[in-house]
């Protein structure tokens, strides 16, 4: 009787080892999913398009920008915070700085449209189009809804209106998110452009939306 006790309750004993490792897997599994962006939140239970999807104000920038060439090299260290755009530009031993006004709003519908409106202290503008999440992609190192693409169908600036139509229109570019939260969206700038004689130039940073 004592041997057949025992091993009833290793059997439940390893019945619940099993249960727990399941669990783990399962958990992990949604945790990795969950976890796109560098600086993603490690759970969340809304998904990727529900989080993506609402009004979001660009609160903060931090961009470089370098273009060398045979003949010139020149940096350019953008930041925004507080409404305001600062630009500082090195041309050889020459810096300039300038500064102004700027309000973003980036309206972004799961129905897979969005809307982007720009404001300074002396011009208006505004886009609107497409969007759609990127699938996973080996050869830009990106994960499956990493980031998203936009296509532009509207633009306009003060008076100027273009519009785009037709089934081959070009999307823009690849956003790609180093952060999405409830509340948060952090968009990865990183890119490096080598023309034919051999002129380099690349922009690197961050742009920051808190959700309204």
């Amino acid at each position: 009787m004592r041997e057949i006790l025992k091993q009833l309750v290793n059997s439940y004993k390893m019945k619940n080892i099993s249960k727990l490792i399941l669990l783990s897997i399962f958990l992990s599994a949604i945790f990795t999913n969950c976890k796109k962006g560098d600086d993603d939140p490690f759970l969340s239970l809304r998904t990727r398009t529900n989080r993506l999807s609402g009004e979001w104000k660009l609160t903060g920038a931090d961009l470089n920008m370098e273009e060398n060439s045979s003949y010139s090299h020149s940096t350019t260290h953008t930041t925004y915070n507080n409404g305001i755009v600062i630009i500082s530009e090195t041309n050889g031993n020459t810096t300039d700085i300038d500064s102004l006004v700027y309000t973003q709003f980036f309206n972004i519908d799961k129905n897979g449209t969005f809307n982007q409106k720009f404001y300074t202290d002396t011009d208006t503008g505004s886009r609107e189009g497409n969007w759609t999440w990127l699938s996973k992609n080996k050869e830009l190192g990106l994960k499956n809804k990493e980031a998203f693409i936009l296509t532009i169908t509207k633009e306009v600036y003060d008076s100027d209106v273009d519009t785009y139509s037709g089934k081959y229109i070009i999307p823009e570019n690849i956003y790609v998110l180093k952060e999405l939260s409830n509340e948060k969206l952090v968009i990865t700038i990183d890119y490096t452009k080598t023309d034919i004689d051999g002129n380099v130039s690349y922009e690197k940073g961050t742009l920051t939306y808190t959700k309204q």
